[in-house]
């Protein structure tokens, strides 16, 4: 099953089951020009921050992720340039509710 992943702080149809755990991440998006496209790599680089902050949860054994939050950073050294996606959530183990 995939860890569902959601921006809210609970996961409807499901009650929290003991303490959540802080998970974050940083992915870079490498851009070689001003004028490559950026869109793709950025929502590449969104994706594999999910996947990665999912392969925390599960490790910890956590099985539902809530409360997702990303920003994007833009470092550029005046020839080249990237964009940093962080990404934080809390990752909590869920059952589901009775009734």
């Amino acid at each position: 099953m995939t860890i569902p992943v959601v921006t809210t702080d609970s996961l409807e149809g499901f009650r929290t089951s003991g303490v959540g755990k802080l998970l974050s991440t940083t992915v870079s998006a490498n851009m070689k020009d001003y004028y490559s496209s950026n869109s793709k790599k950025i929502e590449d680089a969104k994706e594999k921050a999910i996947e990665e902050l999912r392969s925390q949860a599960a490790e910890l054994g956590l099985n539902a992720i809530v409360g997702l939050k990303m920003q994007l950073f833009r470092t550029d050294d005046g020839q080249y340039f990237s964009y940093l996606v962080t990404a934080y959530a809390t990752g909590v183990k869920v059952v589901a509710r009775e009734g």
